[in-house]
């Protein structure tokens, strides 16, 4: 049938009113054959519909790798800014999509040192994966040597949203790459161990202070202790393991 409606000179860039053409379609239901028939055809591989939305981002949505590579081969990337480049990027990764993130740094050169732009994109990545807990795109950009050690910004701001998370293998990954447990989050100055307490990550609580976060680190706005956030939260496993370790109620 698409055969048929492309060789009888069909508007193959024709949208609706959202601004969804037969080739945004054809992404979305995952049809690779009728992709190429379009792509063969002359269908525009970097159309955007209202929202902004274009083939190669439905594609990412998805998950989709081989529909992603097809894309990429017929140059849907060509045109599109680094800020664009960056959201493709942040989008693949926040969703776990490691595969689809590997493709995107070899065809697009991006390494942490090409240029401030490219440091930038890949710190982003790997926050919003830490933050969704996407374990294995994390260990991927851990261990792939983008970034130049556990005292960077962006690593730090990757642990943190790990522990706000509640995320306990990603807080394991963390630490194991070298990252300090007495950090604070930059943006509310709470401690990572202030931030598991304030959780109720008992687990995660117990792993700092096995590296050895101190049981009475103050916040740098409040000076609240961990203890008062797990005082706070009733977490009875919290706060005999802070006691436990030394937490003081009169500080």
């Amino acid at each position: 049938v698409v055969g048929l409606l492309l060789n009888s000179g069909a508007n193959l860039n024709k949208s609706n009113p959202l601004g969804v053409t037969p080739l945004h379609a054809a992404v979305t239901n995952q049809h690779e054959e009728v992709v190429k028939l379009l792509l063969e055809h002359g269908a525009d591989v970097s159309s955007a519909d209202s929202k902004g939305c274009t083939p190669l981002q439905l594609a990412v949505e998805k998950g989709s790798l081989q529909m992603t590579e097809l894309l990429i081969k017929w140059d849907a990337d060509a045109h599109i800014s680094s800020s664009r480049k960056g959201a493709l990027i942040s989008l693949a990764a926040g969703r776990g999509y490691e595969s689809i993130l590997r493709v995107f740094l070899r065809r697009w050169n991006i390494s942490h040192t090409s240029s401030w732009s490219s440091g930038a994109m890949l710190g982003a990545a790997l926050i919003v994966a830490a933050a969704a807990g996407h374990i294995k795109v994390v260990k991927y950009l851990l261990r792939s040597r983008i970034f130049h050690g556990p005292k960077e910004d962006v690593i730090q701001q990757g642990f943190i949203a790990s522990i706000a998370r509640g995320h306990t293998k990603l807080v394991d990954l963390f630490l194991d790459f070298g990252c300090q447990p007495n950090v604070h989050d930059d943006q509310h100055g709470q401690s990572a161990l202030a931030l598991a307490a304030a959780g109720g990550y008992a687990l995660i609580a117990d792993l700092l202070l096995q590296h050895g976060a101190d049981a009475n680190i103050p916040d740098r706005q409040t000076g609240n202790t961990p203890l008062v956030y797990a005082i706070s939260g009733g977490f009875l496993d919290i706060i005999r393991l802070l006691l436990a370790n030394g937490a003081q109620f009169d500080l």
